[in-house]
């Protein structure tokens, strides 16, 4: 979703020039308080990036780091002299150890130019030096780091900075009545309250779930001032949304089962129709609906096939816990004379 990302940034940052995009990174020169960065949602990690170029390999990277050291001058108005700092080597998507002459000249160089202690325990500032499968490399300094690791997640939550961009893709307004009907561990609706709405719902079939949710939105309003309304956490089914009068939602977002794990849900590909066709009952015209799917022959299908009154906007390809899946970004429209909720033919 790094194009999503490119428009945020645009949007947050203002001023900015676009160096380089690629799967899963974006390489932007902007002059504002690295603060401003750190507090996006939205991105995992940001660093700053003393130097890039082209490497064949990681050996080749740091011998030409050690060589030309034009990166010092932007390394020492980042580095507070004698802090401690640590070396991260990665080539493609491992971490990997370089050889340890060469390593240990560049720890040599940054000591040189910057000041600092080196601490291979950490601890301190850390200086990445990133090769992409593209063999685009960086030289940087980490400047944040994941809020959230994975083992402070409950099984299956979605990462924050996955559902931040979710609900960033719904056009978020102000005034918008927004619904989960999937919400589970609340991941998403956790994400949609830290920006203004009017009313959200999140529904799931498992009444422990919605209690959970309940229980987490008045801890999050006794820590900050929610900027928006009631939410309503409710034990219902997506596919019978009886307390949900036609028309009534602005923007959906939602990750539904894609199949692996919950046997209760019958056919997959039965389940999707019903459910988008409900989702298509409670939404008005313009609505946006934003869907997680499992890239599954089903969830394909589904897509493909499609529903009256609503168009595809956009649709992305993502990994999601090393799973493959894809985003989907409807919007609603109005409908046939008939009204037919069925599926297209």
């Amino acid at each position: 979703m790094q194009d999503v990302v490119v428009t945020l940034l645009e949007r947050d940052l203002g001023n900015l020039s676009v160096v380089d995009v690629e799967d899963g990174l974006v390489c932007v020169s902007c002059r504002v308080p690295s603060s401003r960065i750190t507090r996006l949602y939205y991105v995992s990690n940001c660093f700053v990036v003393l130097s890039r170029f082209m490497g064949r390999d990681v050996a080749e990277i740091m011998e030409r780091l050690t060589e030309d050291r034009a990166w010092g001058v932007m390394a020492r108005g980042v580095v507070k002299e004698g802090r401690q700092f640590r070396l991260v080597l990665g080539d493609g998507n491992r971490l990997v150890g370089g050889g340890t002459g060469a390593r240990d000249a560049v720890i040599e160089a940054i000591e040189s130019e910057c000041k600092g202690r080196y601490s291979p325990r950490g601890g301190g500032l850390e200086f990445w030096i990133l090769r992409r499968n593209t063999g685009r490399a960086y030289f940087c300094v980490r400047l944040s780091k994941r809020r959230v690791t994975e083992k402070d997640l409950l099984q299956g939550q979605l990462r924050p900075e996955l559902t931040e961009l979710l609900c960033e893709l719904s056009e978020p307004t102000a005034e918008d009545v927004f619904l989960d009907p999937f919400s589970g561990s609340g991941a998403i609706v956790y994400a949609r309250v830290r920006h203004p709405y009017s009313l959200v719902f999140a529904f799931d079939k498992v009444g422990e779930k919605t209690r959970a949710i309940r229980k987490q939105v008045k801890v999050m309003r006794n820590r900050v001032r929610l900027p928006g309304g009631p939410v309503v956490a409710r034990t219902e089914d997506a596919r019978e949304m009886a307390s949900l009068e036609d028309g009534f939602v602005d923007r959906v977002v939602t990750d539904p089962p894609w199949g692996s794990f919950d046997v209760t849900i019958g056919d997959l590909e039965n389940f999707y129709n019903a459910t988008f066709r409900e989702i298509r009952r409670v939404t008005k015209v313009g609505a946006v609906i934003v869907l997680l799917l499992g890239r599954t022959e089903e969830g394909e299908r589904a897509v493909a096939r499609g529903l009256d009154g609503v168009e595809l906007v956009g649709r992305y390809d993502v990994l999601v816990a090393g799973r493959k899946a894809m985003v989907v970004k409807w919007r609603r429209v109005a409908e046939k004379a008939s009204g037919d909720y069925s599926p297209r033919s």
